[in-house]
């Protein structure tokens, strides 16, 4: 009789570990019929009904086994596995740490715990987790992917690139750890090593179409724009119900100036998902870029769902633009500093259209010059930096960037009127002695090369100083430097003293102060940053200078900027070639600096 008990165990674990589960379910009870203060066939048997998804059962199962060993690690590890899948989150975190008390050294009851605080998006404290976990169990491949993944969605793509690279030497032929790599190495604009990763993946998988769609995407960032419409196209070929190559084929299009077929490609986009908020947003910012602005504000709307971070949310109401007489509305800006610039002119509008007490909240860098703001009756700070947003009270709010819908902007209504801004600040002493060093006599020109590097397409948009080296060398032209954020050992540093720019930029706080330095030049030079929106919001003369296919607010082809009257707009003729941009704005600038003799008289 023992040895037939014994075999039904046997039977048991033999069916479990063919994945035979009902099988196996069916011995351990028939076994737990003999013996049934067994805790191991008790364990075997709540694991079995887990696996089948009866989770109530196999839970009532694992707290039956640890009433009469309340220390058996595995058992707490599995009971957290099974609270987790019904999503009871505390129950299953509890367990997971009750596991790791029992063994501390237990690497899974470790992992465990770090994917249940991953989902939950808790990513710090995952991260600990599975650093402890790889701590016991070194270079374990499924917990180092995990640490991959976690270090990447908190966006420190160099150190989640070293994971990938250490897990691509573990397993070379991986796709989830090549599709990554590559994904890391887009985010650090490291192109050409992204296009080596997609290409190696393709020589494993022809057929995978999103990696097609990926070479689309880095063959548009590096303006290899036949490329990135065929390898969209290719993406198609292999998918056609692929949404996300519709979109890459649409950029690609639009890239190329071919807008009406770029919204085409958006469209169908949203024929296959509905509501697409990528697609929604590329097909209203493409419109825009047109020119069409009612047609693209809608699409507009969708902006904050592109993102990485999810959109702000608040419990009172969101502004209709109706009056709102004795009520508080906040204004958030909603995007970066130039947005934010550029977008205030429409706070006047606002406060007209509310008949409210309004509220703008913004940036640190930018309260200063928007205390000046007549039409705001209060200026806070973005609680991102500060805790002063998060106890303002308010009765509505709009975000910045949604006024434009909201007032039905187009073309021939835009408020174009400068100045909006204003520079009232005074500078400090520091700041004006260095001014006052400046040679005399020379008209001044401000120069800013780069913008925000955390900005998407920043790498389009900005150049290195020595690309304005043919304009630098301009006689009777005193150049000014700025250019804000270089760090003490920038390189560029060298540049300038080289070619005898003048740094102020590196000594500028805030907008305020770099507002009152422009004011006191004669011209700025820009590429498409904050600087730009700045000096045309103050209607200060400023030249920007603008990659081949630009953000949509400076549309296509026209050589003026209906935002800011006092604005030259200098373009790319050809994807990421600075040379002609350069020439065009060398002659101009021989020209202008005539001009400014002559309007002077001759003197400064």
């Amino acid at each position: 009789m023992t040895e037939s008990v014994q075999e039904l165990l046997d039977q048991a674990v033999a069916c479990h570990q063919k994945g035979l589960l009902v099988e196996a379910e069916d011995f351990y009870r028939r076994y737990l019929g003999h013996h049934p203060e067994s805790a191991d066939a008790l364990y075997l048997l709540g694991t079995a009904m887990m696996q089948q998804g009866h989770f109530d059962e196999s839970i009532q199962i694992f707290r039956n086994v640890l009433i009469s060993n309340p220390e058996a690690p595995d058992v707490h590890n599995n009971l957290g596995i099974a609270y987790q899948s019904k999503g009871q989150w505390e129950n299953a975190a509890r367990s997971f740490q009750n596991a790791i008390k029992a063994k501390p050294d237990y690497a899974q009851a470790y992992h465990n715990l770090g994917s249940l605080m991953e989902g939950r998006g808790l990513l710090a404290d995952a991260e600990k987790c599975f650093r402890q976990a790889l701590e016991i169990q070194k270079n374990d491949p499924d917990t180092l992917l995990r640490l991959a993944n976690v270090v990447k969605n908190q966006q420190r793509w160099e150190e989640a690139e070293t994971h990938y690279r250490t897990l691509s030497l573990m397993d070379p032929t991986s796709d989830e750890v090549l599709v990554n790599l590559g994904f890391v190495l887009v985010r650090q604009e490291q192109l050409d090593g992204a296009l080596e990763i997609y290409q190696r993946i393709l020589k494993l998988k022809p057929d995978y179409a999103e990696i097609h769609n990926n070479l689309s995407f880095v063959y548009e960032r590096l303006g290899r724009l036949e490329e990135a419409v065929a390898a969209a196209k290719q993406a198609l070929q292999l998918n056609p119900k692929y949404a996300q190559g519709c979109i890459n084929l649409g950029t690609a299009l639009r890239s190329q100036h071919r807008l009406d077929d770029a919204c085409d490609q958006f469209q169908q986009a949203l024929k296959l998902v509905p509501g697409l908020p990528l697609a929604e947003f590329n097909y209203g910012t493409t419109r825009l870029l047109q020119g069409r602005f009612g047609e693209g504000w809608a699409g507009y709307e969708r902006r904050a769902e592109t993102l990485l971070t999810p959109p702000r949310t608040f419990e009172q109401p969101r502004w209709d633009g109706s009056p709102i007489p004795g009520q508080r509305l906040l204004i958030f800006s909603d995007q970066g500093y130039g947005d934010s610039l550029q977008f205030s002119r429409f706070l006047k509008l606002a406060k007209e259209r509310s008949q409210a007490t309004l509220i703008f909240e913004c940036r640190p860098a930018t309260r200063e010059i928007f205390d000046d703001l007549s039409d705001v009756d209060e200026v806070i700070i973005d609680e991102e930096t500060d805790d002063e947003a998060s106890d303002v009270e308010f009765d509505q709010y709009l975000p910045l960037a949604s006024l434009m819908r909201l007032f039905d902007v187009t073309i021939d209504n835009l408020p174009g009127e400068t100045p909006y801004l204003q520079s009232n600040r005074p500078l400090p002493e520091y700041i004006k002695n260095m001014l006052a060093e400046l040679p005399s006599g020379e008209p001044k020109v401000g120069l800013v090369w780069r913008g925000n590097p955390e900005q998407a397409r920043d790498l389009l948009r900005s150049c290195e100083l020595n690309v304005f080296s043919p304009i630098l060398h301009e006689p009777g032209v005193t150049f000014v430097s700025l250019q804000h954020g270089l760090a003490d050992d920038d390189p560029v540093r060298a540049t300038m003293q080289s070619q005898n720019v003048h740094d102020i930029g590196s000594h500028l706080q805030n907008f305020a102060e770099t507002a009152a330095v422009a004011g006191e030049l004669d011209l700025l030079i820009t590429v498409d940053t904050a600087a730009a929106h700045l000096a045309g919001g103050l209607g200060l003369p400023v030249w920007t200078l603008l990659s081949y296919t630009p953000d949509w607010r400076w549309l296509l082809d026209r050589n003026d900027c209906p935002w800011y009257p006092s604005m030259r707009l200098f373009r790319q003729s050809s994807w990421g070639h600075w040379d002609d941009v350069i020439h065009r704005v060398q002659t101009e600038l021989q020209i202008w600096k005539t001009q400014h003799r002559e309007n002077a008289g001759g003197t400064r």
